[in-house]
């Protein structure tokens, strides 16, 4: 009795049919070509990052000015002559710190932002603000969010950052001996830095 015959007997199937399925079970996989052209699909290119940046421009986001006009003036006249000169016209809320010694200020200052860096008795402080955004075609120019600040430490410095009036702004405190002047090694310093911060009137608002 041949093998195929042995088979049909043990599973009850005619002849003819077992030989069909016989035939099935001994061709190979298809070819491997026409699998592959079957699964085949067509892909989408994205946009490459050329173009996204072609396509992303620089701008403005809108300022509060009446939010941030409750804030205590900083009497502009308290700074050096050069550097009331160099900040002057500021389209965005200069905010200072009024217990640090303005003597010892630099400013500076360009399109949507501006920085204050003070260098003190062993530490430094530096205060920035910025209402600069990048945007896309389509997406509307949106000041940063409001939210209560945040506090982090950088390699040993204190960075408190906080957003009003559509401005980010950013208080860095920087110590010579990080790891023991409490003014780093604290939270009390900074902190107490941002809540004081005074709006220097620059000339700037529309």
């Amino acid at each position: 009795m041949s093998v195929m015959q042995g088979f049909r007997r043990k599973i009850g199937l005619p002849l003819g049919l077992v030989v069909a399925l016989s035939a099935l079970t001994c061709q190979g996989p298809a070819d491997p070509v026409i699998q592959s052209q079957s699964a085949q699909t067509t892909a989408v290119p994205g946009p490459t990052l050329a173009a996204v940046a072609a396509a992303t421009t620089r701008g403005l986001a809108p300022v509060d000015w009446a939010a941030v006009a409750v804030r205590p003036a900083f009497a502009g006249d308290r700074l050096p002559a050069q550097q009331r000169e160099r900040i002057q016209g500021a389209d965005l809320p200069v905010l200072l710190p009024p217990a640090l010694d303005p003597s010892q200020v630099v400013l500076s200052r360009g399109p949507g932002w501006y920085a204050a860096s003070y260098r003190l008795d062993g530490h430094s402080v530096l205060v920035s603000g910025s209402r600069v955004v990048f945007t896309r075609p389509g997406v509307p120019i949106l000041g940063a969010p409001e939210g209560a600040p945040r506090l982090n430490r950088v390699q040993g410095i204190v960075e408190l950052d906080f957003t009003t009036a559509g401005v980010a702004y950013t208080l860095n405190v920087e110590c010579a001996q990080a790891a023991s002047d409490p003014r780093c090694t604290g939270d009390g310093y900074a902190q107490q830095l941002a809540a004081a911060l005074a709006l220097l009137p620059t000339g700037g608002q529309p």
